[in-house]
């Protein structure tokens, strides 16, 4: 995408601040890619309630010391979206949470909580996946934590 595209989407979400467009122009013009990257996180963020991109989840996870001893995601971002999936869930629910939120939210839970998910759901690991989503669903869109995610991981 070309610079000049990139500048006519930002300027269709009615930005008001002078000073973000300026800085955005100059963004532009300098690397389509991160204005692009940089886009695509302002309209994330202005469309979901709780918001993470692909690389932010990536990092995120990557980081993750396990309750069962391993390290990082328990689940690829395929093997997730594909179980999901198949248990009827929703991948992306806007306006609460896209992809990514639930990618890492999953998986926080399996690193957080795998011992009591493991007594739940014994060796079933539908139910192991299932419950994750389950909890992970009623962080994602819990009324008294409005966008808690970014805040709970310091974006």
């Amino acid at each position: 995408m070309e610079a000049r595209e990139l500048i006519q989407r930002f300027d269709a979400m009615h930005i008001e601040d002078g000073m973000l467009r300026k800085a955005f122009v100059m963004l532009a013009n300098a690397s389509t890619r991160s204005a692009m990257q940089f886009l695509e996180f302002v309209e994330g963020v202005n469309s979901y309630d709780n918001y993470i991109s692909e690389s932010e989840a990536m990092e995120i996870v990557s980081k993750f010391k396990n309750a069962d001893g391993t390290e990082g995601a328990k689940w690829s971002p395929e093997a997730l979206f594909s179980k999901v999936a198949s248990l009827g869930g929703n991948i992306d629910h806007a306006p609460k949470y896209n992809k990514w939120a639930l990618y890492v939210t999953m998986n926080m839970e399996h690193s957080d909580h795998y011992p009591v998910l493991q007594k739940w759901t014994g060796s079933d690991a539908t139910k192991y996946a299932e419950a994750c989503y389950d909890l992970a669903v009623s962080q994602l869109k819990d009324k008294d934590r409005h966008d808690w995610i970014r805040r709970y991981f310091q974006l």
